[in-house]
């Protein structure tokens, strides 16, 4: 009898019916576009997952962005979603563009980061009106033609605050004679060239595609900002900071004190613990398979994926990193 009991439990384990077995997650992660970072990103981390746990699938799913994202996760229409530090904290808070607090969303890893605010200026306009600092629009008050992200954009409304914190609103700058152009990043670099507009104001990776469009559209110059402005700017919208160093760009003379954005996976607060944590597990002991998709991503540690100070750690992601000796 006591043989064909053995027999029957290595059997068991043999055909992958034991209770050891590794599970298999086959679920959804709402980003942005069909293509760009996210969609990258996205395809690191079905690779990590699947790498964890054979059999594993992150499905990439197209939307309408972070805003939308938030709420396809705090509503259960989607398991995972990629959401910025801004419209995470926005969210939580029941700040526009949403229409209530989302109390139930909870972060499993901060992914991506680095992606500091550039207040680049056309080297004629800065020398011809005296800007070297970001006050120094509102002192001069130029005629200053001034591209922003697109106004469904949580960048437009970083820009948008930190206008506000010297004194300046979009109206303000019509009534100087200037403009202000609501424009997909990757369109910014052409407006400069043609000579349409004098200032870009967008959060990008240094020496990005963005940020290498507009070097190459004009001779420019870098804006330096009070540091005690960026730190209430990053403490309303849940921002990190972020320092470009001196060394980032031929133009930039010293290092620049900035707004940062970042992107964590979100989840809802049900979801189950066994789930989240070994998704947090995916994540941090796969970390290459994020890291080999972009060159952008290569910096990625597995202490930044347990960092984000907006929002809570799901309970099973946050077991994961204790256990991991990543937070406290």
């Amino acid at each position: 009898m006591k043989r064909i009991i053995v027999s029957a439990i290595t059997t068991l384990f043999i055909f992958g019916g034991s209770a050891l077995a590794e599970p298999n997650y086959n679920l959804t992660l709402a980003g942005l576009g069909p293509t760009g970072l996210l969609a990258t990103v996205h395809s690191g981390v079905d690779a990590a997952v699947s790498a964890a746990f054979p059999g594993s699938t992150i499905t990439y799913q197209t939307s309408g962005g972070g805003f939308a994202n938030a709420v396809l996760v705090n509503s259960k229409k989607t398991p995972l979603g990629f959401v910025t530090d801004a419209e995470y904290k926005l969210a939580l808070d029941g700040h526009k563009p949403f229409k209530g607090k989302l109390p139930h969303l909870r972060t499993i890893g901060y992914v991506i980061g680095w992606v500091p605010m550039h207040l680049v200026v056309t080297k004629s306009f800065a020398t011809k009106y005296g800007l070297k600092d970001f006050s120094d629009i509102a002192k001069k008050k130029p005629p200053i033609r001034m591209a922003l992200q697109t106004k469904a954009n949580v960048v437009s409304m970083i820009s948008e605050a930190m206008l506000a914190e010297i004194g300046v609103t979009p109206k303000d700058i019509k009534s100087w004679g200037g403009q202000v152009i609501y424009i997909r990043g990757s369109e910014q670099g052409p407006l400069m060239a043609d000579r349409r507009t004098d200032m870009m104001f967008n959060m990008t990776p240094i020496k990005g595609r963005v940020a290498r469009a507009v070097q190459k559209a004009r001779e420019v110059v870098m804006l330096t900002v009070d540091r005690g402005l960026i730190d209430r700017v990053a403490k309303k919208m849940g921002l990190p900071t972020y320092t470009i160093p001196a060394s980032a760009y031929k133009w930039h003379v010293k290092d620049l004190y900035t707004t940062s954005l970042g992107i964590s996976i979100l989840a809802h607060k049900d979801m189950k613990d066994q789930t989240a944590f070994d998704l947090a597990k995916a994540l941090v002991e796969k970390i290459g398979k994020i890291k080999a998709v972009h060159p952008f991503i290569r910096k990625l540690t597995p202490k930044y994926i347990a960092s984000n100070k907006v929002g809570q750690y799901h309970p099973g992601a946050a077991r994961y990193y204790k256990s991991a000796g990543l937070m406290k």
